[in-house]
């Protein structure tokens, strides 16, 4: 649904987070903290890779 969302709105743009913290199709085991379900640095830093890869890709295009 998302997805379909920004694809709609030129200025709306949809980051797929989820894939960087997954292996096998299964979530990491290495990248939470205690609990499971809150991000470790390590998590945090999968997931900033992924948002920033998207940015950067973004931000080239309003360059000249």
């Amino acid at each position: 649904m998302y997805k379909d969302i920004c694809r709609q709105d030129p200025n709306i743009y949809y980051i797929d987070t989820a894939s960087a913290l997954l292996k096998d199709g299964k979530p990491m085991n290495d990248i939470f903290i205690k609990d499971n379900l809150h991000l470790n640095e390590k998590g945090y830093e999968k997931w900033a890779q992924a948002v920033k890869e998207v940015l950067m890709t973004i931000e080239k295009h309003f360059e000249k």
